[in-house]
Formats: C-alpha cells, sequence, structure tokens
C-alpha cells in the first residue's frame, strides 16, 4: 500500500507536526551510520528533515524512515560492511510488520519537487490501520487534482511550486512521461486557494 503526494520542506514540517494526532508515534532511520545507533526521533519528529528531505545538494530521495507507535518493541539486525569499515543496523519491515515507512520527497533543484511516499508492504492489522490513518491524515492536509482514478495530492507548498511552473516528479532523473498529468485548467482551480493551509 502506498500514499504518494507531492509536498515542500515546510509542508512537511506541517505534516509531521499533524502527526501527533495519530498518537505518540517514533521514527527510526532504516539504515544507521556505521557503527553507530539508528536515529530515533520521538517528541521532535520535525528535526528528522534537514538529513532526510531530497534537496539542490541531494537531489535523490534519501533513506526511508520506519514509524511505529513509540511504545512499540523494534527489531534490528546486524550488517557487517564489505569494505571492512563497520557494522551497520537496519530498522525495516522485514521484522518490523506494524510499521509503515515514510520516504521524504522535496526540492531538487531547476524548479523540481519530488514526490513523498508513505509505504507498506505489511498486511498485519496494524500495519494497515498505521497506514490509513497516515492517508487520512494526508487526504485532509492536500488537494487532489489530475485525471480521475489517477488524482494528485498536493500539499500547499506544492500546488503553489505547481501554479509557479514548478516540475512535479517521481524522481529528478526520471522520464517526464512519468511524471503526474496535472492540465493548467486543473491548476487554475487552485489559485483561489493556494494560500498556505486553505486547500479543500
Amino acid at each position: 500500500m502506498s500514499c504518494e503526494f507531492y509536498a515542500d520542506e515546510a509542508d512537511l514540517a506541517e505534516l509531521l507536526r499533524a502527526s501527533s494526532t495519530i498518537g505518540r508515534l517514533k521514527f527510526l532511520q532504516i539504515y544507521s551510520r556505521p557503527d553507530q545507533p539508528n536515529d530515533v526521533f520521538v517528541e521532535d519528529a520535525v528535526s528528522i528533515l534537514p538529513g532526510a528531505v531530497v534537496s539542490p545538494q541531494a537531489p535523490v530521495r534519501r533513506d526511508s524512515f520506519l514509524v511505529m507507535y513509540a511504545d512499540q518493541e523494534v527489531f534490528s539486525r546486524q550488517i557487517e560492511l564489505k569494505d571492512g569499515s563497520g557494522k551497520i543496523s537496519i530498522v525495516d519491515q522485514n521484522q518490523n510488520w506494524i510499521a509503515v515507512t515514510i520516504a521524504f520527497g522535496g526540492d531538487a533543484g531547476d524548479q523540481t519537487l519530488i514526490m513523498s511516499d508513505i509505504n507498506t508492504p505489511a498486511d498485519t492489522d496494524q500495519a494497515v490501520e498505521l497506514h490509513k490513518k497516515f492517508k487520512k491524515l494526508v487526504k485532509s492536509m492536500t488537494a487532489r487534482v489530475g485525471p480521475k482514478g489517477r488524482p494528485c495530492l498536493l500539499m500547499p507548498g506544492a500546488a503553489a511550486k505547481a501554479g509557479a511552473g514548478w516540475r512535479l516528479a517521481r524522481g529528478k532523473g526520471w522520464n517526464r512521461s512519468t511524471d503526474p498529468a496535472i492540465s493548467a485548467a486543473d491548476l487554475a482551480k487552485l489559485k483561489p486557494v493556494l494560500s498556505r493551509g486553505t486547500l479543500p
């Protein structure tokens, strides 16, 4: 299951702050740095963003984060790096089937905004329910534009950038044929409500 949407860094900060309405959550770095524990964010989820969002300096989506309720047990495994530089700790859904993952998009430079995604391959009741709650939250904070059956979800900053002519893309190097199909008429409908926080 996947919930794809477009958001700039300010939008993502708003989403992370709003995620507290789902419950007390923890966000875990899936791949640790060598010989370091996985970073964990509970009360300060917004502080994830500087090192996690796409940027002109790092235009490819970075490591995803695992999200679960703060009181749930986390299972990890250790992998020895082939170059001998140490071990990394991996916290993913191979062992944590009650969680969802979030990958942050953002501004990749050249007026290109990369998609964000909340995803879970797990079919446990806990993972499905948590994903539903995130999807409901995202939909409450976005506008749906584009063709029926394939709508594109835009948070306020993303909608403003699309209206200003920015490219919305699944990845900076991806073929433009994979970009969402948003017509000028769709964007025109958003103009009266492009001020942040007032999307329908």
